[in-house]
């Protein structure tokens, strides 16, 4: 790349032209180079089309239905689709970076022109990328010359940023002040939504957390980005749930399901990943705390937490009672031990561990299908280099756990057979 195209950027220069209908979007205008939509926030592929926003998405944005992988999965959850305008070709590098008063140039990662395939030219794709700032570049060329844009949102407009070469076609993305709560804000914690992502701020000194939390050592007022959402956040809401009456965040998002993240859990982990999609929510407007046996306003000897659909029905947030680390042999790795991670939002990882070597890291999720007075059955998800899916079984047994591989990936042990765990935390 030459030092023109490096020096030729362009990132904030007035107002947004808004689109206007939908369909298929590939009608030329005179100064549009290249059309842009923010999709919203996706960890992987097979997570932005298994979404329940993904076929509304394919109704507004057509082209989405011909493509069948990210073009460019930088670091970052942001995802862009890109549609160049025909005779306009594109090159997709990360953004230059000074190193000892020397401009390095980006690494391409993506081309549409003549060297990589030349019948991408002129056809969309998909870019995922940015963590807290703009991480990739797009090289734009036609035959009036070459502009220079790095995809990512305007957080004083909540828009793409603007060019004069860019036409953006995003839908509107929702902003929300922060969560009223005043019992939550009293304790430090705040939540609110940019960009459909949700962050949270923390007070640590008002929360007086235990010293054992990681990476606070410094700061005592910091804020997090909820990751792991696999869409846009309309809205956000904090309950209580449980006899401990530990806050819970819920997140409505724009496609009318929920996600959820116990927050001091999350806070003690520094892991603020959200549970993927709640089962059985849909049409979500709204969330509330309820419960039973209440014995003072909004307060009940069993305190939950509902999310309300559209008609009115209530649906209580589910979640995961016995969190913790398992660790055990592995029947089918002689030598090797698994600890799984079973977390209180329905996230899961699983970890193979050997003398020398890390076999597995496997990630992913969980949900409950059946439950029993002393053990559960749940349906999961995990991802490595592979995915794999199946059924396994809890048991609480005289203060002890089993696990019980059903069906499907049996976890490195064997299907049908008890596996006796130690629960380290």
């Amino acid at each position: 790349m030459n030092s023109k195209l490096r020096l030729t950027v362009a990132l904030a220069l007035a107002c947004v032209i808004q689109l206007s209908g939908t369909g298929k979007l590939n009608a030329q205008d005179n100064d549009c180079w290249v059309k842009i939509a923010f999709l919203g926030h996706y960890t992987d592929y097979n997570s932005f089309i298994s979404s329940s926003s993904y076929p509304l998405l394919c109704q507004t944005y057509p082209d989405l239905q011909s493509i069948d992988k990210f073009a460019v999965d930088d670091r970052g959850e942001e995802l862009y689709l890109v549609i160049p305008s025909e005779g306009y070709d594109i090159t997709v590098s990360s953004c230059p970076d000074e190193i000892n008063g020397k401009l390095i140039e980006g690494d391409i990662l993506y081309k549409t022109e003549d060297g990589f395939d030349t019948s991408l030219s002129g056809k969309p794709f998909l870019v995922q990328c940015n963590v807290d700032l703009p991480n990739v570049q797009l090289v734009i060329a036609g035959a009036e010359g070459v502009e220079t844009y790095s995809p990512h949102i305007d957080l004083e407009q909540g828009r793409l940023a603007y060019h004069a070469r860019v036409r953006d076609i995003s839908r509107p993305l929702p902003q929300s002040g922060p969560d009223e709560s005043v019992l939550y804000a009293d304790m430090g914690i705040s939540a609110m939504v940019k960009k459909g992502k949700v962050v949270l701020s923390l007070d640590l000194d008002k929360l007086r957390l235990d010293a054992n939390i990681k990476n606070y050592e410094k700061d005592r007022y910091v804020s997090r980005e909820v990751s792991g959402t696999n869409g846009i956040c309309r809205q956000v809401f904090i309950g209580s749930r449980g006899a401990k009456m530990e806050p819970w965040l819920c997140l409505l998002m724009d496609d009318g399901t929920a996600r959820i993240l116990n927050l001091i859990e999350a806070i003690y982990e520094d892991d603020f990943y959200a549970s993927p999609e709640l089962p059985g929510f849909s049409d979500i407007i709204s969330f509330e705390e309820g419960g039973t046996g209440e014995y003072m306003p909004g307060r009940f000897s069993y305190q939950t937490i509902f999310g309300i659909d559209k008609d009115g029905g209530r649906h209580e947030i589910p979640v995961f009672l016995d969190a913790g680390e398992y660790t055990y042999e592995a029947l089918t790795k002689k030598g090797y031990y698994a600890t799984l991670t079973l977390r209180s939002n329905w996230r899961m990882n699983l970890l193979l561990e050997g003398d020398q070597e890390i076999p597995g890291n496997w990630v992913g999720s969980f949900f409950e299908a059946v439950t029993r007075d002393d053990s559960s059955d749940f349906n999961f998800r995990l991802t490595d280099e592979t995915e794999e899916s199946g059924t396994f079984r809890l048991t609480a047994k005289d203060d002890k756990y089993i696990l019980t591989p059903l069906s499907g990936f049996a976890l490195y042990g064997k299907v049908g057979k008890e596996i006796e765990l130690e629960k380290e935390r």
